[in-house]
């Protein structure tokens, strides 16, 4: 009975001193001295009463980048800009990755820690500011899609700059929200606005000159049919005369004739 017990307490003491890693991660073993073990660690219970097991994400992680404000081509602030961005490292790169760039893994609020997180978010970062100082403020949004694409693109250079491309993979960027300064929004809204009613005021001025120009015309036609009957009349006076006949001028708004 004795002999279980202790084999009961050493059992709960050697679980104690092991660290489990879950699915979607990895482990590196840190010795005493600092020194970190060349292996990554798999899925499982590993022992930690000598050294250190420290866990990293190694599945794709998601990070956000939100309330940037960077500069455009027209040296104006962007209101706002919030993006996220997937990316997933080489499990087998793990030691090497967390032992040569030591400061740059990303712990975050559920305690899980992204290695290189800290290292991918300044790539990405710098690549909107740069990405965006190419367009002008009243630009980005009608060329959302195409900043995406190219923030991603300069992303991938960079790593294959560095000659990290084969170690981690940035998969995909997306634009939350991308707003310009709230100044030059209501300054747009003017301009447009005012744009409009001169269009307006155009319109209608076209509007009132074609329609005078009709009435002109139309008033030329009736002097002309005036002057075509008037001349008509004293054609056919001087023909009358010419062959001595009577002429009777008859009112044109007589109803009626009295005969005596």
């Amino acid at each position: 009975m004795f002999k279980k017990t202790i084999l009961a307490v050493a059992l709960i003491a050697s679980m104690s001193a092991c660290t489990k890693i879950e699915s979607g991660h990895s482990g590196v073993r840190v010795g005493f001295s600092g020194q970190y073990d060349p292996q990554e660690l798999t899925v499982g219970l590993h022992q930690s009463i000598v050294g250190e097991v420290k866990t990293y994400v190694t599945n794709e992680m998601t990070v956000a980048l939100d309330d940037l404000k960077p500069l455009t081509k027209d040296r104006t602030t962007m209101g706002d800009m919030d993006l996220t961005f997937n990316y997933t490292i080489n499990p087998s790169r793990l030691v090497e990755l967390v032992t040569s760039y030591k400061g740059r893994d990303l712990l975050m609020n559920t305690g899980d820690v992204y290695p290189m997180g800290l290292y991918v978010r300044n790539v990405v970062q710098t690549a909107t500011v740069d990405v965006i100082s190419k367009y002008d403020a009243l630009e980005v949004n009608d060329n959302r899609e195409k900043i995406r694409a190219e923030i991603l693109t300069q992303v991938v250079a960079v790593l294959k700059q560095e000659k990290l491309d084969t170690d981690i993979l940035v998969k995909q960027i997306f634009i939350k929200n991308m707003a310009i300064n709230p100044q030059l929004a209501a300054s747009n809204l003017l301009a447009i606005t005012a744009a409009n009613e001169l269009k307006a005021a155009v319109v209608q001025t076209q509007v009132a000159e074609q329609e005078a120009k009709r009435l002109t015309m139309l008033s030329g036609n009736q002097a002309n049919m005036k002057y075509l009957e008037i001349e008509n009349q004293k054609a056919m006076i001087a023909a009358i005369a010419k062959s001595g006949s009577t002429i009777y001028v008859i009112p044109t708004n007589m109803t009626s004739l009295m005969v005596k």
